[in-house]
């Protein structure tokens, strides 16, 4: 931008300004980050530049090429991100502001922007590019308002689109949303923290450390992915943990199942361990591939469900599969899987048996994920993120009572977290003896 009599460019805010010069046509630039971190500056800054690069032509007759900037709540909008924006664009810019009801900005190329908040309805529109401020605030993650939202970003007549997020960088939908883990030509992410902003005072630096949870100084200062407060597996790592690897046609497969009003089946196949990328000869691993969620479904209808599955997708579950089953159903909900898939041990954890107790198979569960060394033995599928109430939200979900540090059923994700506990507990026992006390 000329003479926009900006300070110069953050290492984040260059990073996402060059974002906008990826190849592909549309992009995503993700500046997330902790207290001070100019990760809305840094989305600001790119929003002048994509409404450079589309200016109003002939093509879009008595319209405009149209850009949306979107805040969780209409008062966060007002307050924070409007006022955030304003600083950022150059002197001259703009050709018309206009306040409630419009809200928009006409840029002085004929662009126009219009702020509106997460909360109003967002259907039929075209859009050059989307703005989205606080993404980790759980209005987006809604009834598959972020899919909608990223849909509407298809303006035919653009030369350029690009979706443009600012917010911290929370564990969950955010992560998995927004993490990069290959060689993107569509797509950059951008954490940062105070550290990296030369210009914040010295008094607000203080300030923010006088005033960082204990703990968190990671979270909200250097901005890095936050680890789940009073979390059950927080060695999980979509980085470490999530693969593009599928469960292989006309290979053994193995399940887990949880009956109730809503009930899960995970669905895994023997793998190998790994540390830091790298497989583990001779060290066994699990990779989960598939599940399969019923609500108000008897185990007659899960056991169709899998079978079905099975089939469409090749997999062998018969004689030397496992298939997993909630200790605390009865032997008619054992049944229907008996039948469906003769050969396969089909089995209970009893009382007395080794990892009946939930807090043994945490343990175990969590060495699985990762143990003291490094090693890892599970990891998933790339097709189970995002799923509601599937095992990857479970896991990142899973929270211990902070009183009694119990952990907490919700009835909703503890389905799936409780099959991923069946199948480390009976696929990955501790090789080695648990202490004993010794009377004297």
């Amino acid at each position: 931008m000329i003479d926009s009599g900006w300070t110069p460019f953050l290492r984040p805010q260059a990073e996402i300004w060059n974002g906008l010069d990826l190849p592909a046509r549309l992009v995503i630039l993700a500046a997330l980050g902790g207290w001070g971190s100019s990760k809305t500056t840094a989305i600001a800054r790119a929003l002048c530049k994509l409404t450079a690069l589309n200016p109003k032509t002939s093509k879009y007759g008595q319209t405009h090429p149209l850009s949306v900037v979107m805040s969780p709540t209409n008062k966060i909008l007002r307050s924070a991100t409007m006022r955030a924006i304003e600083k950022v664009v150059p002197r001259g810019a703009l050709r018309r502001v206009r306040g409630t009801p419009h809200n928009d900005w006409l840029w002085a190329n004929g662009h126009l922007t219009v702020f509106w908040s997460a909360e109003a309805e967002f259907e039929g529109t075209d859009l050059v590019g989307l703005v989205v401020d606080e993404v980790s605030h759980r209005i987006y993650q809604d009834s598959d308002r972020w899919m909608n939202m990223v849909a509407r970003v298809r303006d035919p007549l653009s030369p350029r689109m690009a979706i443009l997020v600012a917010g911290l960088p929370e564990q969950g939908w955010v992560r998995d949303t927004f993490e990069i883990r290959d060689d993107s030509k569509s797509r950059v992410t951008v954490l940062s923290g105070m550290e990296d902003n030369l210009y914040l005072p010295l008094e607000s630096i203080e300030a923010y450390r006088a005033n960082c949870p204990a703990g968190q100084e990671d979270f909200f200062l250097k901005g890095r992915w936050r680890m789940p407060e009073h979390a059950v597996y927080s060695q999980f790592n979509s980085a470490v943990h999530v693969t593009a690897d599928e469960l292989e046609r006309g290979k053994l497969t193995h399940a887990a199942v949880d009956f109730g009003e809503k009930s899960h089946i995970l669905v895994y196949q023997e793998s190998r361990a790994f540390k830091g990328g790298a497989p583990l000869i001779g060290e066994k691993g699990l990779l989960f591939g598939e599940e399969i969620h019923l609500e108000k479904q008897d185990s007659v209808a899960q056991a169709a469900a899998l079978r079905k599955l099975a089939s469409e997708r090749g997999w062998v579950i018969g004689a030397g599969s496992i298939i997993d089953c909630d200790p605390t159903g009865v032997s008619e909900q054992k049944k229907p899987f008996t039948d469906a898939f003769p050969g396969a041990r089909v089995i209970q954890t009893q009382r007395g048996d080794r990892y009946n107790e939930i807090e043994d198979g945490i343990r175990v569960t969590q060495r699985a994920l990762m143990d003291s060394t490094g090693v890892s033995r599970v990891r998933f599928s790339r097709r189970l993120m995002g799923r509601k109430h599937g095992v990857i939200d479970a896991i990142q979900s899973y929270r211990r009572n902070p009183q009694t540090q119990k952990p907490i059923k919700d009835n909703l994700r503890d389905h799936a977290a409780d099959c991923f506990r069946y199948s480390c507990a009976r696929q990955l026992p501790e090789t080695t003896a648990g202490w004993s006390t010794v009377p004297r």
